[in-house]
């Protein structure tokens, strides 16, 4: 009586184990990170290797788990029943239901599955190997067991036939890049955020637009030429013939001071350092822009529309704001040419960025239209105001202060959408 009371509690343990380990490789298998496994497994990990191919059909791999699981808490329970029935009589059945049920959820439950919720690639990479074999030996009734159980899905339009899509969206990046696990300086979201803009906006959303491009006409009068290349504020300028459609060439500022310097700055000689204009359809992405820069060995390109109209100007410089944000940034101060802080808000000039302006003062305005806040406001009346108005994009509240015949001059932005307060203080 001793011996076979012994002999039972040793199988009670036993039976939890087997329990503890298909509990614990479930959660194992189930919370491992797939990008990780895929990496190992690319470095021809064997144990990764399996884990994969477990995965790869969750069905099958939950059957065998399951079955071997319920098996051994079935077992245990009826092994347990026993042991309680010889020491205690017919009361030893409910006993053995109170104390069976404490021991499993903490030994054969909770335990094995903190432990592999903590370090998965440890538990699924030490339990793949037995999970293959048992799928293998119990493969005809786990077969059956998963018939059954995906006609059942089927009933409730469940497709258990196609595979889960593991690869990330933009979205989900943003927000992994965002989430606060990482630790990760605002400065480095933002560049990271903007390397993933890269490929959905395209060079017209970024360019410097031709109203704003430093412009030379080498039609006029020599004097009125130099004059014009003092007030130069940027590092390239687009010299054109009499207006921006005709451009003949683009002059580096560097090129300008040498000639100034050497004391051969003619007009003549002007046009001859000039260097040849690499024109870009506006609907190619910023990220293909980038890598043709890199490929071909230039900096700067003409915006150019399906027509061959000049939109503006685009340089590397420009995509390197995108990314990192302005290297210069405009701040509410006296000095900025496109905003300004004014009596209950800030007046904006029309034709600033939208995407600047989300960018630099999170106000969140709808940026998949029009590049200049000027084109929005217009796109969303559906027609040029004649004077002044106020409306509301998005969660700015604007007024529209001053129009020109073809576009609003200039926006004020209400004081209470000013998210920025360090930035008007």
């Amino acid at each position: 009586m001793i011996l076979s009371s012994w002999m039972l509690i040793f199988f009670i343990f036993l039976l939890l184990g087997i329990s503890a380990f298909f509990s614990g490789s479930e959660t194992g298998m189930m919370a491992i990170n797939s990008y990780k496994l895929r990496s190992a497994a690319r470095q021809k990990n064997k144990a990764a290797i399996r884990v994969q191919e477990l995965l790869s059909r969750p069905d099958r791999l939950l059957g065998v788990i399951l079955l071997g699981n319920t098996f051994a808490n079935i077992l245990a329970s009826a092994v347990m029943t026993v042991l309680a029935v010889n020491v205690f009589g017919e009361v030893g059945v409910l006993f053995a239901t109170i104390i069976l049920t404490v021991i499993v959820l903490v030994f054969a439950e909770v335990m094995p599955k903190t432990f592999a919720a903590s370090y998965p690639e440890k538990v699924s990479y030490s339990t793949a190997g037995i999970l293959s074999f048992m799928l293998k030996v119990f493969y005809p009734l786990v077969f059956v067991i998963n018939y059954v159980a995906n006609k059942v899905l089927v009933l409730f339009n469940f497709d258990v036939s196609r595979q889960h899509n593991n690869s990330l969206k933009r979205e989900d990046l943003v927000e992994i890049i965002k989430d606060d696990a990482f630790s990760l300086s605002t400065l480095d979201q933002q560049m990271l955020t903007g390397v993933l803009d890269l490929s959905r906006i395209n060079v017209e959303d970024v360019m410097i637009p031709r109203g704003q491009v430093e412009v030379v006409d080498i039609s006029m009068q020599w004097s009125k030429v130099l004059y014009r290349l003092k007030k130069v504020a940027t590092s390239q300028v687009l010299v054109v013939q009499k207006n921006i459609s005709s451009p003949i060439g683009l002059l580096h500022i560097k090129d300008l001071l040498k000639l100034s310097i050497d004391g051969y700055l003619t007009k003549t000689m002007l046009i001859r350092v000039l260097k040849d204009i690499v024109y870009i359809p506006a609907s190619i992405s910023v990220s293909q822009q980038l890598s043709l820069f890199k490929q071909n060995k230039y900096t700067v390109g003409v915006i150019v529309d399906e027509y061959g109209e000049v939109l503006g100007l685009l340089s590397l410089e420009d995509i390197l704001d995108e990314i990192i944000g302005e290297i210069f940034k405009n701040n509410f101060s006296e000095n900025c040419s496109n905003v300004h802080k004014i009596k209950g808000g800030v007046k904006v000039a029309g034709d600033a960025s939208v995407r600047d302006l989300n960018r630099e003062y999170g106000w969140e305005l709808p940026d998949n239209g029009p590049n200049t806040l000027s084109g929005l406001i217009i796109e969303f009346l559906e027609f040029i105001p004649k004077h002044h108005l106020c409306l509301k994009l998005g969660q700015v509240y604007l007024e529209v202060l001053s129009i020109d015949e073809q576009k609003i001059e200039w926006v004020k932005v209400l004081d209470f959408n000013l998210k920025s307060k360090k930035n008007i203080e």
